[in-house]
């Protein structure tokens, strides 16, 4: 389980729930970043994540009008405006990701419109590439950044206990959190990698399964959805 602890909880829960063992192997901790007052309104704000709904909302609340038209990337960032009283314009109902954003009509009617997205340092430009084409004017707020944890003795004492077994599901959700997670186990012994791609990887998306593709990974699994159920229904196909 590579998530940050705090957003951990609930997919170990359904783990246990079914008799099965979480191993805690945090990669990343989410840093929240320092940014001014916004100095103009927006037509429009695009929330990448519910971290950037949590980072971000609450400092820019008050410069939301009747007419911000608010959009998330997907429904647990949806689900997280609305825990702040915010009403949500739209978001894809399947997968979450900016390509099916920018396929929503919604979206697409968007031109000419002054755009804010919230998102970590340093996201893709998949989004912002596809709203210029629209004349509308993008900026961003980038509300945190991941950074890979410092390695402790529980990742060791974890990935010993996970290599005892060969029916071991290993579960990475973003790019970020491959890079450390190569680097983290190199730090324990750079050899455990080569024993690690035996083991299936739950991943949230094709993007990301590219990536790990080129990393050397090859027993590797999307997810039905990107969600904590979806995530949960691929680890629980391997245990049938």
């Amino acid at each position: 389980m590579t998530r940050p602890l705090a957003q951990s909880g609930n997919l170990n829960k359904l783990i246990l729930n079914e008799g099965h063992t979480p191993l805690l192997f945090p990669l990343l901790e989410i840093t929240p970043l320092k940014f001014g007052e916004l100095n103009k309104a927006y037509d429009a704000i695009i929330f990448i994540s519910a971290n950037a709904v949590d980072l971000g909302l609450p400092k820019i609340k008050q410069n939301l009008s009747d007419d911000t038209m608010v959009f998330a990337v997907g429904e647990a960032t949806a689900e997280k405006i609305k825990s702040y009283g915010v009403k949500v314009s739209d978001y894809p109902k399947g997968k979450a990701s900016s390509e099916a954003l920018l396929n929503l009509n919604s979206i697409k009617s968007l031109n000419d419109k002054e755009i804010l997205i919230v998102r970590g340092k340093g996201g893709r430009e998949t989004l912002k590439n596809g709203l210029v084409k629209s004349n509308n004017k993008i900026t961003y707020l980038e509300a945190y950044e991941r950074v890979e944890v410092d390695l402790t003795d529980e990742h060791t004492q974890n990935l010993n206990e996970f290599l005892k077994s060969s029916e071991g599901v290993v579960v990475l959700t973003s790019n970020e959190s491959i890079d450390a997670f190569m680097s983290i186990v190199n730090q324990i012994q750079g050899n455990l990698l080569e024993q690690l791609k035996s083991y299936p990887v739950v991943l949230l998306s094709p993007r990301i399964r590219e990536y790990m593709l080129d990393k050397g990974f090859n027993n590797l699994h999307i997810a039905s959805d990107v969600s904590d159920a979806g995530l949960f229904e691929k680890i629980q196909s391997f245990s049938t």
